[in-house]
C-alpha cells in the first residue's frame, strides 16, 4: 500500500516508545531489541471505532430490541445514566476499553455523556489512561447541577491532556451547535458531533461560516440528515480545505 516500503510476503516491524519506526526486510537492530516471533501471522492495524459510549458497556446487553427513540433515550440515556457514580464510570469504562482491545479495536472516540461532575469526568478519563488504548475523549455533558460543560474543558486538557502527542486525546462533543463550535474553535478543540435531528439540520444550513466545518469535526448518527444540509456540509468543509491549502 506504501509505494516508499513495497509489497513483500515476509518482514519486520519495528517498535520505538510505542510507535512503529520502520517497517521492512531484515531490518537492523540492536542485541537488546526484544523480538516477538509472529511467522505465519498476519500484522495489520487494528479496527477504528468512532462512535462509543464506554460507559455503557456494560449495559449493551439489556436493550436488545429497543429502538433509539423512545426506548434507549427513556432509559439508559435518562435515568440509568443519571444513577452512574464515579466509580460506576470507572468500572464501566475500563471494561469497555479492555473488552474492544480483546476484538481487536486499538482506536475509538468515547463520546462521554456521564459527566455529571468533574469527579464523574476524571473517574472516565482515568480508566481510559489506564487501559493503555488510543481513544479521543470526547468531553460532552451529564445531568444534574454539577455538570461544568463545557468550561471545565479547560482544567481537563491542562490537567490530562498537555500534549497531542499521546494516546488519549481531548475533543468537545456537542450536537451541530454553532456555539459549541465557536467554543471549541476558540480553544482549540477538535470537535465530536454526535446525533443529527431536523433541528440539527436547520442549524447546519444556517452555520455558513467559513472554517465552521472542516478539519477536526467528526459527524456520526447522522443517517436521518437530508440531502441539502450533507451538501451545505460538504461545500463548507471544501472550502477550509482549500483555504488551508493556498496559504
Amino acid at each position: 500500500m506504501d509505494r516508499h516500503v513495497g509489497d513483500f510476503i515476509s518482514g519486520d516491524v519495528l517498535i520505538e516508545d510505542g510507535k512503529i519506526k520502520a517497517i521492512g526486510r531484515n531490518l537492523d537492530i540492536s542485541r537488546e531489541t526484544y523480538v516477538v516471533a509472529a511467522t505465519n501471522r498476519i500484522i495489520m492495524p487494528g479496527f477504528v471505532d468512532t462512535h462509543h459510549h464506554f460507559y455503557q458497556g456494560i449495559l449493551r446487553s439489556i436493550l436488545v430490541n429497543g429502538l433509539l427513540n423512545p426506548d434507549y433515550n427513556a432509559t439508559i440515556n435518562g435515568p440509568i445514566t443519571a444513577a452512574y457514580k464515579p466509580d460506576d464510570v470507572y468500572a464501566r469504562s475500563l471494561i469497555s476499553a479492555l473488552g474492544m482491545i480483546d476484538m481487536g479495536t486499538t482506536l475509538a472516540v468515547d463520546t462521554s455523556q456521564s459527566s455529571h461532575t468533574p469527579e464523574h469526568t476524571d473517574a472516565g478519563i482515568k480508566a481510559l489512561n489506564e487501559s493503555g488504548m488510543r481513544v479521543v475523549y470526547a468531553y460532552w455533558l451529564g445531568q444534574g447541577t454539577s455538570m461544568q460543560y463545557p468550561q471545565d474543558s479547560a482544567r481537563l486538557r491542562k490537567q490530562y491532556f498537555n500534549s497531542e502527542d499521546q494516546m488519549l486525546t481531548l475533543a468537545l462533543a456537542s450536537v451541530l451547535d454553532p456555539k459549541s463550535f465557536t467554543y471549541a474553535r476558540e480553544n482549540g478543540l477538535r470537535i465530536v458531533s454526535h446525533g443529527w435531528t431536523s433541528a440539527v439540520s436547520r442549524a447546519c444550513m444556517n452555520s455558513t461560516k467559513p472554517g465552521f466545518y472542516g478539519r477536526g469535526t467528526n459527524s456520526f448518527i447522522a443517517t436521518i440528515c437530508p440531502k441539502m444540509p450533507w451538501e451545505s456540509f460538504a461545500t463548507m468543509a471544501f472550502a477550509s480545505h482549500s483555504r488551508r491549502q493556498s496559504k
